[in-house]
């Protein structure tokens, strides 16, 4: 049987979650430089694009002014994620903790931490052509696709 609140309620709340956030205060995070973090408090946010307009024609002296539409483009909704993971130490393990195996243990649990974080923010990247992939941008192609659709137009660039 493992670790719980009532059991190890000192040792839970003080020693391991400090040792846990010493570790990631020490790590610097790779992802902030390429991507911009934002933080929510929605269950959801949503993102909405307003549509452009078409290129400007050409035109010339005396000839009607031509007018364009603006249109509400793509909507995208993104949800929040809830991650959760631990680990379990038997009260006989805590007691003989000769060698700060749990000490150990949450410095691991705050590497995989770390680690979880990097490799959900470089999925957007890794899986940039794979339009299988759930982050695809507001008009449903991946992020490095050659046909995104340029507002209401139907228009592709990349």
């Amino acid at each position: 049987m493992g670790a719980n609140r009532s059991a190890f309620n000192n040792f839970m709340e003080t020693n391991i979650k400090e040792i846990f956030h010493e570790t990631l205060k020490v790590w610097e995070p790779e992802y902030t430089k390429i991507f911009d973090v934002e933080t929510s408090e929605n269950e959801y946010d949503r993102y909405q694009e307003i549509g452009g307009f078409d290129a400007i024609p050409e035109s010339g002296e005396g000839v009607t002014l031509t007018y364009g539409a603006p249109a509400q483009g793509y909507q995208k909704m993104i949800g929040d994620i809830v991650y959760k993971y631990g680990f379990k130490v038997t009260r006989e393990m805590k007691d003989d903790n000769k060698y700060n195996l749990t000490d150990i243990f949450s410095k691991k649990l705050a590497e995989s931490v770390r680690d979880t974080i990097e490799r959900i923010a470089y999925s957007v990247i890794n899986n940039g052509f794979d339009s299988n992939y759930a982050n695809t941008g507001l008009d449903g192609e991946p992020l490095f696709s050659t046909s995104h659709k340029y507002g209401s137009t139907g228009k592709t660039y990349s």
